[in-house]
């Protein structure tokens, strides 16, 4: 099933397509500013993703555990990822995160295990708890010079991350941030 839904629709309601496995793709209006909580959550089904312009706010969980979705296109103008939104998102093997995101939120692209490319925006300035925890095909990261923190656990167990790239020595990162990671060992070993 492709979803059209109403050019007029501005709000998306918490659990609005909860669990809908036939659904496979969705017309977004433009004009659309919010996709509340747990919207999308458990469409396994759904493909692909074309987030209009509109989109300021995505909600908790919206597209938790889509586990056939491998494309995704994030709408200039998102400030914030905020938490679990992608979380669990299997099929995802790339992310060109959009100039104007500032925050990923916590456990927002967690356990993504095809994750192999992300490309950060140059404004970033935080990397919350468990952003990316999981992404086992992680391979490389390069971060922006804008990037102020990265959270506890971001890239944990990201087994295959081995090359951190920072552009600035003013980000503060937790010490476990990158447990699990060859990047880790390396430092750690020597």
């Amino acid at each position: 099933i492709y979803a059209f839904l109403s050019d007029s629709l501005r709000v998306i309601g918490p659990g609005a397509f909860l669990g809908n496995s036939g659904l496979t793709g969705i017309h977004f209006p433009e004009g659309l500013r919010k996709i509340d909580s747990l919207a999308f959550r458990d469409c396994h089904n759904l493909q692909s993703l074309y987030l209009p312009d509109s989109l300021r706010e995505i909600g908790v969980s919206a597209f938790r555990d889509c586990r056939s979705l491998y494309s995704l296109n994030l709408p200039n103008g998102l400030r914030e990822i905020g938490s679990s939104v992608f979380r669990d998102c299997h099929s995802l093997q790339s992310l060109d995160l959009p100039d104007s995101l500032k925050v990923i939120g916590s456990y927002a692209f967690y356990n993504n295990v095809s994750l192999t490319q992300v490309t950060f925006p140059s404004g970033l300035l935080r990397i919350e708890r468990g952003a990316f925890e999981d992404c086992k095909s992680l391979e490389s990261i390069k971060f922006p010079d804008s990037l102020k923190f990265v959270g506890s656990d971001a890239f944990l167990d990201c087994i295959n991350l081995a090359d951190i790239e920072f552009a600035s020595l003013s980000c503060s990162y937790s010490e476990d941030a990158f447990h699990g990671t060859l990047w880790y060992d390396h430092q750690v070993s020597g």
